[in-house]
């Protein structure tokens, strides 16, 4: 049995199997990690502390299955294209990932942090919840996944059970060595069990829909794609597709994986996101994207990306400065 906290048995990764930059921030985020468990297959790890400010990063790592639990602080993590999930107190996040994914994540500042993240192999969700991902996803309170690269990154609120099992991993007495060991694996056994559990209960409220009513959910889910600038509402097109207002809402929860609103919102600020990442400036990334307020468009770019738009430019920035220094340092 491996009980060497400090070693990462998932390749040197961080949260959710990303890797944290080498950055003074992330050095700090990093300082308040302690590792209960690292084996083979599996990895207990509680982050405890407060940073002096926000730390901000891009995400990027290895296919990954991991739950965490969350009692004290803040954050947002996003998959790349899709809106930022919130992390806040009270809440179990489950990410699992088939291959590698890469987004970008924030922890909060100023205020105590006190969070149990908890790893497996990425085969082991499909292997326990087998072919009903979907129907598990579209009952969840956050969903913020990527169907279309099989990508889950979904909340919910922690339940007692699993706060207990999160409290009693940060205030375990036990000496370091194998007993601990063992109680460790023990509790992130309970939590995955009590994690699928939760996830089996949330699914059976999730609405059951025909073969006819998604292709109608389909069929709208284009009329948004092919024309962004109109200002579509629920009932216009819940009208032009044949379905109840009602049908299409839940449906489109269930499809898509957000609201019809959520979406056409994201659809129109990746678009911008692209036009800044390609060197236009965020006024005309906004305009060119259909937002007529920049007041609006940095408060939705934030709202969807957990970034302002000022912020994300530097990034892209940044980033297209590093590659080409890396091109010009392999001629």
């Amino acid at each position: 049995m491996d009980t060497h906290p400090e070693r990462d048995p998932f390749g040197g990764a961080d949260a959710h199997g990303i890797a944290l930059p080498d950055t003074a921030l992330a050095e700090a985020l990093r300082s308040m990690t302690r590792y209960e468990l690292s084996e083979r297959d599996l990895s207990v790890r509680c982050v405890e502390g407060v940073l002096d400010r926000d730390v901000l990063y891009p995400a990027a790592g290895p296919p990954a299955f991991s739950i965490t639990l969350t009692l004290k602080g803040r954050g947002r993590a996003n998959i790349d294209g899709v809106e930022p999930i919130e992390i806040a107190a009270g809440s179990a996040t489950v990410f699992w990932s088939n291959q590698p994914v890469s987004g970008l994540d924030q922890v909060d500042g100023g205020i105590p942090i006190e969070a149990i993240e908890i790893r497996f192999p990425p085969h082991l969700l499909p292997e326990l919840i087998g072919s009903s991902v979907d129907a598990y996803r579209s009952a969840l309170l956050v969903d913020r996944s990527d169907p279309s690269r099989r990508t889950i990154l979904v909340g919910f609120p922690l339940s007692a059970p699993l706060a207990d099992v999160a409290k009693s991993i940060v205030g375990c007495r036990l000496e370091p060595g194998r007993t601990r060991a063992l109680y460790m694996r023990g509790k992130a056994l309970e939590a995955l069990a009590l994690t699928v559990d939760a996830l089996s209960r949330l699914s059976r409220r999730a609405p059951r829909l025909s073969p006819p009513d998604k292709e109608r959910i389909a069929q709208a889910r284009r009329l948004i794609e092919n024309a962004l600038d109109d200002a579509w509402t629920t009932p216009a097109l819940a009208a032009a597709v044949g379905l109840s207002e009602s049908k299409l809402k839940a449906g489109f929860k269930v499809l898509v994986g957000k609201s019809v609103r959520s979406y056409l919102r994201q659809l129109r600020i990746d678009r911008a996101c692209s036009l800044i990442e390609q060197g236009h400036t965020v006024t005309a990334s906004a305009l060119a994207a259909g937002f007529h307020s920049l007041s609006h468009f940095s408060k939705t770019f934030r709202e969807v990306k957990g970034v302002y738009p000022r912020d994300f430019s530097r990034i892209a920035t940044e980033g297209d400065a590093g590659d080409t220094a890396k091109r010009r340092g392999r001629t």
